[in-house]
């Protein structure tokens, strides 16, 4: 079991690899303006832990955070943005009359979960394929509509573990500590990674990348 090639060793090998990718993307969190380029260099190293392609890790991931930091920061600030007006909306929806506030409400979180389920393909995509910022976004959008059953699938995921999380917090800090970004980011990967490879394949046959249901408004260039 101990053996360098056992599969119990190349499985804590790769915990012990998200713990430090975990805490790299901590530590650049924290200026918040860095966030996006953290989340996308943390999205490039899990994918190619995943792929068992993975080198030095921390020389990976500032070189992908140097490569991705003006795109990533822009869509960063954007998403700040966004999510920020739609707080904002949600909290003053108190002084409207009780029918109109509640029906504000719940469009603003119907619009919030669909923001959510764009940005949940928007690091992958940014960390993985070369475009400028509103294509990214624009695959995003497609991505997230043609293959809603991942879309599903990822919502409920990053909503059952913040649950979880919340529920749990003082029992599972230092889990917490360690895996609070790269846990839930690699289980997205695991559902977007077949869906990555196809895209790829496309790629290599030819031209312009489609989704699942074959969109040629879907752009990408592999990095």
């Amino acid at each position: 079991m101990f053996r360098i090639d056992s599969k119990f060793m190349q499985i804590l090998t790769k915990a012990a690899q998200m713990m430090w990718i975990n805490l790299l993307t901590l530590f650049l969190c924290i200026p918040v303006i860095t966030a996006g380029a953290a989340f996308t260099a943390m999205n490039y190293l899990l994918l190619q832990i995943l792929r068992d392609k993975e080198g030095n890790i921390t020389k990976s991931y500032f070189a992908s955070f140097r490569q991705n930091f003006r795109h990533a920061t822009i869509l960063w600030l954007g998403m700040l943005l966004t999510y920020g007006l739609m707080i904002a909306g949600i909290i003053t929806a108190r002084n409207l009359p009780a029918s109109q506030a509640d029906i504000y409400r719940i469009v603003l979180i119907v619009f919030l979960v669909v923001v959510t389920a764009v940005v949940l393909y928007i690091f992958p995509l940014l960390s993985h394929f070369e475009n400028t910022p509103k294509q990214t976004v624009k695959n995003a959008i497609i991505l997230m509509i043609l293959n809603y059953g991942k879309t599903l699938e990822m919502l409920l995921l990053w909503g059952g573990l913040g649950y979880f999380a919340v529920k749990f917090f003082e029992r599972i800090v230092p889990v917490i500590a360690v895996f609070c970004f790269t846990l839930p980011a690699m289980l997205s990967l695991i559902i977007l990674n077949p869906l990555f490879k196809k895209l790829e394949e496309e790629h290599v046959a030819g031209g312009q990348e489609t989704s699942e249901n074959d969109s040629s408004d879907i752009i990408i260039e592999e990095k």
